[in-house]
C-alpha cells in the first residue's frame, strides 16, 4: 500500500515538473525594436502606367495621403509627425513612418503605415492596420 502511494506523489511530482517546464518554453520575447525589412524599400505591386489593378506605392508627399490631418511633413520617402509639446511624455515625441499607397489601378485604396520610431504606443497599435482610403477619389 505504502509502494502505490509512493508511486503516486512521485508521478506527481514528475507531472508538475513537465507542466512548469512546458510552461517556460511558453515565455514570449520582448518585442523587437521596429525597423523597415529591406524587401519595403521596393513596391510589393508597382503602381504605374497601366496597371489598372491592386498596386501599391511609397507616399513621398502629402498629397499621396490626402484626408489625413495633423502636423505632418515628408523627408524623402519617410513620414514625420511633429512632436505636439503640450502632450505629456512619451506622447510629445516626433514619430517617423514609411506610408505604403495601395491602389486598385490609378485609384487610392488604402493606407499603410510602417513604424520606423515613434513613442507613442497607443499610435503604433492603432496604425499597425491597414487604412481604408477615405476621400474624393481623383
Amino acid at each position: 500500500m505504502k509502494q502505490i502511494r509512493l508511486y503516486g506523489v512521485l508521478i506527481i511530482v514528475l507531472l508538475s515538473l513537465t507542466s512548469v517546464l512546458v510552461m517556460a518554453q511558453d515565455a514570449t520575447e520582448e518585442p523587437a525594436v521596429a525597423t523597415l525589412p529591406e524587401a519595403m524599400e521596393t513596391a510589393l505591386v508597382p503602381c504605374g502606367e497601366g496597371v489598372t489593378g491592386p498596386c501599391d506605392m511609397i507616399a513621398i508627399s502629402l498629397s499621396d495621403i490626402a484626408g489625413t490631418a495633423g502636423m505632418l511633413h515628408f523627408e524623402g520617402d519617410t513620414l514625420i509627425m511633429e512632436a505636439d509639446p503640450s502632450a505629456p511624455a512619451p506622447f510629445n515625441n516626433p514619430a517617423v513612418f514609411q506610408v505604403r499607397v495601395l491602389k486598385y489601378g490609378d485609384q487610392p485604396v488604402a493606407l499603410h503605415f510602417f513604424t520606423i520610431s515613434d513613442t507613442n504606443f497607443i499610435r503604433q497599435l492603432d496604425l499597425t492596420q491597414v487604412m481604408i482610403w477615405v476621400g474624393p477619389n481623383s
